[in-house]
């Protein structure tokens, strides 16, 4: 991953033909993308909301019906959102061409943007239908952060939390208030991390810090991903590492990222959303809990353990209705 500026960008994108972009990013950078107007070029307005059967069939069309074909390479410049989405069409068009990302938010230059997981959510939760399938480039034009609105930056900064209590070196630059060393180690441990375990078979599990809970979470709420990410970092902290829990309170304070825990959840969708996680084995779920900065255990836990977790601690008695 390559980091660039807006006039290299658009020199390194000159020969490409086919984009999916965020359309806010079309709107804020007309003139550094005015190369995308002889192009073909599908604008999607709230990626989010696009990662769905019905907008992955219009992609499919949308390009399909521009001739595309196996020696064209799809492009996405956007949020981790409209990767994903991108990145599954990529996989799945043709049986699948190769594909090439632009992340313009935090959460996707340190996250989303890294590894290959791409796809879409389903009505039982996020992510449940794609496919693992590397992009050929990537870009980091660090320009794009310029604009990101504060709740952007606030999701952004919430999942590098996560790393924070991943990886030592993260820690460290974090400690040391240096945001830009600290963004660019989140990197390089994600990168780290997938090319010794691409396909989740082992120590990739670990990123999934926080997610278990925090999916449900961001589902239920529509709180952004990052965010319901610490949420459901802390939700971990607290139950099972409170020792750890003062760590997650500096951060926060560090990277002044301010939330409430969401309160007067549907109790019966949380858990039902809860076991639809791609990562439940049986009638248990496997959750990473932090044992010391930079170091963790894989911990599996039935569906009363984490109910009895939850209604015995003080502070989530009023998470549920």
């Amino acid at each position: 991953m390559a980091n660039i500026s807006l006039v290299g960008l658009k020199q390194e994108l000159a020969d490409e033909k086919f984009f999916i972009v965020d359309e806010k990013l079309v709107d804020l950078y007309t003139s550094e993308l005015d190369f995308l107007k002889d192009k073909h070029v599908l604008t999607l307005k709230d990626p989010e909301s696009h990662k769905s059967m019905a907008s992955f069939e219009k992609c499919l069309n949308f390009f399909l019906a521009a001739q595309i074909t196996r020696s064209d390479r799809i492009v996405a410049i956007g949020g981790g959102a409209l990767s994903d989405l991108a990145g599954f069409v990529a996989s799945t068009i043709l049986r699948g061409i190769d594909w090439i990302v632009v992340p313009t938010t935090l959460l996707s230059i340190i996250d989303a943007s890294i590894g290959g997981k791409t796809g879409i959510n389903s009505k039982y939760g996020k992510n449940l239908i794609g496919a693992f399938h590397m992009p050929v480039k990537s870009f980091v034009c660090l320009e794009f952060l310029n604009t990101l609105p504060k709740i952007e930056q606030d999701s952004g900064r919430g999942e590098l939390t996560k790393y924070a209590f991943l990886d030592k070196s993260v820690y460290a630059a974090l400690k040391e208030n240096d945001l830009d060393r600290t963004i660019d180690l989140c990197r390089r441990c994600k990168e780290e991390i997938v090319e010794k375990d691409f396909k989740e078979g082992g120590e990739r599990a670990k990123l999934n810090l926080g997610h278990t809970f925090g999916h449900a979470v961001e589902k239920i709420t529509g709180i952004p991903h990052g965010i319901a990410v610490a949420i459901g970092l802390e939700m971990v902290l607290d139950l099972y590492s409170d020792h750890l829990r003062d760590e997650l309170v500096w951060m926060k304070s560090t990277l002044e990222l301010d939330y409430e825990l969401p309160q007067k959840l549907n109790a019966q969708k949380f858990w039902e959303l809860l076991f639809m996680d791609k990562k439940r084995k049986g009638d248990e779920l496997m959750f990473i809990i932090p044992k010391e900065i930079g170091d963790v255990e894989y911990r599996y836990l039935n569906l009363e353990q984490l109910k009895q977790g939850l209604s015995s601690h003080d502070k989530y008695k009023s998470f549920f209705a």
